[in-house]
């Protein structure tokens, strides 16, 4: 349960700063903390952060201790070589990748308004545990925030099609064509799957 708070912590961004100095002596900046991968593999991918002057765009690991990357094999499973930070509460033992590459380790102390409030969530019994904060909202002020949101995911939608239709040459059919190999993917392997239409076009299909 710790571990979950650390991680909805680093999410959504609740920490004192975006500027650390790493179990490494070196300068980390956070400038974006990644999506969360629900998957297996590290906890946290796509994070970019800027390291002694040099930005990396990699994957984050948490845990309570950080003598639990080894505890947890980490070190020896290839998977974890594209960590780039890893954060735990108490650093107590430096972690290393297959490769023998250090990795800069931060520590992360949850706040107590935070842990407070986050254990008050878990705890709710509603399917909807923000259910009784989102009651004390302005009424006007959740509608435009709803229909922003509509705004935003429509938009982004539109520009996908826009992407995938320039890939096509402004072909529509193959851009339908591809659009639906993807959502076949649905979201674990809607890259892959997407990466295949591209290699197999509509017209080999066709022909077969």
């Amino acid at each position: 349960m710790q571990e979950a708070l650390l991680q909805y912590m680093w999410k959504h961004s609740f920490f004192e700063n975006k500027e650390y100095l790493a179990d490494t002596n070196e300068k980390i900046i956070i400038l974006n903390p990644g999506t969360q991968n629900h998957d297996s593999g590290p906890d946290f991918i796509n994070a970019k952060m800027r390291i002694d002057g040099t930005i990396w765009v990699g994957n984050v690991e948490i845990h309570m201790k950080s003598s639990d990357w080894k505890a947890h094999k980490h070190n020896t499973n290839p998977a974890y070589d594209n960590v780039i930070l890893h954060i735990a509460q108490n650093i107590d033992a430096g972690c290393f990748n297959t490769i023998n590459r250090r990795i800069p380790c931060i520590s992360l102390i949850p706040d107590n308004k935070i842990t407070e409030r986050y254990y008050q969530l878990i705890k709710e019994e509603e399917l909807i545990r923000c259910f009784k904060s989102i009651k004390r909202l302005d009424k006007s002020l959740l509608s435009f925030w709803l229909s922003s949101l509509v705004i935003e995911r429509l938009q982004n939608k539109t520009d996908t099609i826009k992407n995938v239709l320039k890939f096509a040459k402004n072909n529509w059919e193959e851009a339908f064509y591809i659009a639906i190999v993807k959502n076949l993917g649905l979201k674990v392997n809607a890259l892959p799957f997407e990466m295949l239409a591209k290699t197999v076009p509509l017209k080999i299909l066709t022909k077969l």
